[in-house]
């Protein structure tokens, strides 16, 4: 059974991970660029006048249109420090996320393991349960004809209940494997219902 990668990314634990690792790359970012120029555009108009007369004059008027440039001189290793911190917040989440990824992806493989292995038992007790249910009907149909005692319709009916008992219990545990992984994933994973889990239901 084979299940996209996409699916991981829906567990809460993944999830977590990868929003950590998104905001320490954008801390860095900010970071880094608070070693540029910080360019502010500003513009003024004043006047100048020695007269009333003259006052409202377009020569009179005064108009200072340019940049204001801060530049972080004397803040180089505050900012420096910064920048090396937050790249390290970074390495750490990339480290925490990876982690977070390989762990989901072990449990995944884990679940899908023991899945497989109960979907295989289960199909092997229900072989066994139709083959002891088909030697109950024909020891039944035998005996009615007088064709045989009534020991041996005991006996295949213990083996027909034997083997039901252990039909159920392997369909909890398929049930049972089948939520585990569905759990590992994060939920939201829809499967197919199997026609021998249909009929039993």
């Amino acid at each position: 059974m084979g299940l996209p990668s996409e699916l991981t990314r829906r567990r809460p634990d993944v999830l977590q991970a990868e929003a950590r690792l998104h905001a320490a790359t954008a801390e860095v970012g900010v970071a880094t660029a608070a070693f540029y120029p910080d360019i502010t555009l500003a513009g003024n108009m004043g006047t100048e006048s020695f007269s009333a007369a003259d006052f409202f004059s377009l020569p009179a008027k005064q108009f200072s249109v340019g940049p204001t440039l801060n530049v972080p001189v004397f803040e180089g290793g505050r900012l420096i420090s910064t920048l090396q911190f937050r790249k390290a917040a970074q390495r750490e989440a990339v480290l925490t996320w990876r982690n977070t990824v390989l762990n989901a992806w072990r449990e995944v493989d884990d679940a899908m393991t023991a899945y497989a292995k109960a979907q295989s038992t289960h199909s092997l007790t229900e072989q066994s349960f139709f083959q002891n249910r088909a030697a109950f009907n024909a020891a039944r149909e035998r005996y009615q004809q007088g064709a045989t005692d009534y020991l041996n319709v005991v006996a295949t009916e213990a083996a027909l209940l034997s083997s039901q008992s252990a039909l159920s219990i392997s369909q909890t545990r398929t049930e049972t494997t089948l939520v585990a992984l569905y759990r590992a994933l994060g939920g939201g994973w829809q499967y197919a219902e199997t026609p021998s889990s249909a009929s039993h239901s």
